[in-house]
């Protein structure tokens, strides 16, 4: 079921602003760790985030990530906490 309520076969996938801003040069930093999407599956919810040199990632709840754990993940946005520090990772603006 796709966000609007409609079914959606298997192979169709939206297109999102995400995917539109990783798509455009000089559109998002590839030297250090950045969000590039969110979504929300069966299992919960999970993020694609850019490591740098051209790598995705696709992270969950507790993974650990540049040494921090993911506490939560929100709609654009990934939470990581480590030791007494919180960061919070957002969404390029599109």
């Amino acid at each position: 079921m796709s966000w609007s309520g409609q079914s959606r076969s298997p192979k169709q996938r939206p297109v999102t602003a995400a995917a539109a801003t990783a798509t455009q040069a000089d559109a998002m930093p590839l030297t250090h760790t950045a969000l590039v999407g969110t979504v929300l599956t069966p299992t919960g919810p999970r993020a694609y985030v850019h490591l740098g040199q051209g790598r995705i990632r696709r992270v969950k709840t507790g993974d650990i990530l540049d040494g921090a754990r993911i506490s939560a993940i929100e709609n654009g946005a990934l939470i990581l906490k480590r030791a007494s520090d919180t960061r919070r990772l957002i969404l390029p603006p599109s």
